[in-house]
């Protein structure tokens, strides 16, 4: 994991991540200190809608939901 400022860090660490190593995580995906309450106590209300951010989620919900129904296995692959 690449080294962060100690600042960049205890800024994390003072808005709510318990966690060093954590921090280190969300330091390098970008994570700003003012975002950290997303992470640590996500609400269902501030998720994006999947429709606006994922191709084809209305497609996936819907093949999901018949297997559901049809009691058929599902596998989930994604791609970053």
């Amino acid at each position: 994991m690449p080294d962060f400022p100690d600042e960049e860090i205890r800024a994390l660490m003072k808005a709510g991540v318990e966690s060093e190593n954590f921090a280190k995580m969300l330091a390098v995906r970008g994570i700003q200190p003012d975002e950290v309450s997303f992470f640590m106590d996500p609400r269902l209300k501030d998720m994006p809608d999947p429709i606006l951010i994922l191709k084809q989620a209305d497609v996936a919900a819907k093949r999901i939901a018949d297997a559901v129904v049809h009691k058929q296995k599902i596998g989930i692959f994604i791609r970053r």
